[in-house]
Parts: C-alpha cells; structure tokens; sequence
C-alpha cells in the first residue's frame, strides 16, 4: 500500500497538487517577469515570454471562477512589479 500512496504523494506535489498561497503564485509571477525584464538574449527572452504566458493562462484557468484569489494575485504581482520596474506590470505579449 505504501508503495502507491508515497509516488502518488510525490506526483500530486510535484503538480501542485497542494493549494498555493495568493503570495506564493504572485512571487512565481513575479520572478517570471523579472526573466522577461532582465533577459540578456533575444533567446532567452522569447523562451522567458513563453514561460510567463503559459503561467498566466494556467493561472486565469485555474482561478477563473475565485475572484477574490484572482484579485490578491492580481494586487501583489502589480506591487511586486511596480517595485522593480515603475509602470510596468503587464504581459505585453511582445
């Protein structure tokens, strides 16, 4: 029995089977706009603007219908964001 529950424990975690905090998806969020921003090569840039619009379209799917999570995420990435860059805050899709 062990044997099925601790793999299946270690894939569910793996995938986020655990429900994240409002502060830990907005510091993901973060973090990957700051690999947007701070990219020295148009490679890595276009590989960081993929990673950054693939987590934003997971994170508008998964909270679509939680519009108070939706909202704090929201809230903390904009404050995050304006910390790092004034003004910029936005996937531009560029």
């Amino acid at each position: 029995m062990y044997k099925i529950i601790l793999p299946l424990a270690v894939l569910m975690s793996a995938c986020g089977g655990g429900k994240k905090s409002a502060e830990e998806i907005s510091k993901e969020w973060c973090d990957l706009n700051k690999k947007v921003m701070e990219a020295k090569d148009e490679v890595t840039r276009d590989k960081a603007k993929e990673d950054l619009k693939a987590f934003s379209e997971q994170f508008d799917e998964e909270f679509k219908n939680d519009d108070a999570m939706y909202e704090k995420v929201t809230e903390l990435t904009d404050e995050c964001l304006e910390e790092t860059e004034e003004g910029h805050h936005d996937y531009d899709g560029d």
